[in-house]
């Protein structure tokens, strides 16, 4: 018999969209029927009070829609951390401490020793993003400046002076991990507004991906891209489980982001020397050919001691360590983009075989390149 599934996931921005996007694929090669984001008379997300249903797929994220939801005692996947987890309903979510690591290695690989962050309370995500971040930044022997809101301040109607005269007060250059798109945007609005150079003061890099708000912003927002793909067959499976054995999964989900999409927000590389700053971007520009430290040399304009000495100074790694980084990142892209084979990107990638290219991506990433795909 045919499944019905209701689905409580807000559509207006990219994540919501590709979470809503998987699940109805998964449920057309299943064929279930979906019911795509229903609301109220006030226009909330809520089920018709007569819909009768196999479960729910929903991001939880006030009290309100959980009393909701724990009414209609239907099998529950919450895709939200913005309430405390409860034996009635399974979770999966994006797990915060790979997002604040993958964050915090893409930034101190673009030379940036000081941190800040910047999630002011709107209802779209917990505290637990930003904290994860800061916490993940001072074990890592950094300081981590943090914008706080005040009683009166929470929302959208936070004071933009006050935000403008946080930013005035940070050192230079800091990179500010904002949690999602929303508050990002906001940064870049108030930082153009008094002329505080992006990236070059203040680099903002999102915790989350929205094509529209980070690509319209000015400058454009790099931000980390989540895997909504995954969170939405993880959804699916989480129900299946519950119609299996009758009983929710108790353990929380937390499936790992899937890259750093960068764009103007943070091309920029914190180092003293203008000729290292243009040995970096060259890395960047060229990570998908098959680049050796000797081209490094003549971009630079500096033997390769005075090469080696810079590197180590300013970004702890070698220049053949740089490369590798970078090749490995832009690797990574494209095996999730999915439309070259795995030998060609390790062909592009300057190296010999794919075996040999498997071996390093593991080491790097922690899995070979066929299971990241």
């Amino acid at each position: 018999m045919s499944k019905q599934i209701a689905v409580l996931v807000e559509t207006d921005d990219t994540w919501g969209r590709t979470v809503v996007g998987e699940l109805i694929r998964l449920a057309s090669d299943r064929g279930w029927r979906l019911l795509i984001a229903p609301r109220d008379e006030q226009h909330r997300l809520r089920l018709p009070r007569h819909w009768k249903g196999d479960g729910v797929v929903a991001s939880i994220r006030d009290s309100a829609m959980r009393q909701h939801l724990w009414r209609l005692k239907l099998p529950t996947v919450d895709l939200s951390a913005m309430i405390p987890k409860e034996d009635w309903f399974a979770r999966v979510i994006t797990d915060d401490r790979k997002r604040a690591e993958m964050a915090l290695e893409y930034l101190r690989c673009r030379g940036f020793a000081q941190f800040a962050i910047y999630a002011p309370r709107i209802g779209r995500y917990g505290p637990g993003r930003g904290e994860v971040f800061r916490n993940l930044v001072l074990r890592c022997g950094y300081s981590c400046e943090t914008f706080v809101n005040t009683k009166s301040a929470t929302g959208w109607s936070i004071d933009h002076q006050r935000v403008r005269r946080w930013l005035e007060g940070l050192p230079h250059p800091t990179a500010v991990f904002a949690a999602d798109p929303y508050p990002a945007r906001q940064l870049a609005e108030v930082c153009s507004s008094a002329d505080i150079p992006v990236p070059d003061q203040i680099a903002i890099l999102a915790g989350d991906d929205d094509d529209l708000l980070c690509e319209t912003a000015n400058p454009q927002l790099s931000a980390v891209q989540l895997d909504g793909v995954q969170l939405a067959r993880q959804a699916v499976d989480r129900l299946q489980f519950h119609w299996r054995l009758s009983r929710a999964s108790k353990r929380c989900l937390r499936i790992p982001p899937r890259q750093v999409i960068t764009r103007r927000s943070t091309d920029y590389h914190s180092v003293s020397m203008p000729s290292l700053q243009t040995v970096l971007r060259f890395i960047d520009d060229h990570a998908h050919t098959d680049i050796r430290v000797t081209d490094l040399l003549k971009v630079g304009g500096m033997s390769r001691r005075n090469l080696e000495l810079l590197c180590r100074r300013e970004l702890s790694a070698s220049p053949a360590e740089l490369i590798r980084r970078a090749r490995m990142v832009h690797a990574r892209s494209r095996i999730l983009d999915g439309r070259e084979s795995l030998t060609q990107i390790a062909l592009n990638a300057g190296f010999a075989s794919s075996a040999a290219f498997s071996q390093q991506y593991k080491a790097y990433f922690g899995m070979c390149p066929s299971v990241h795909r």
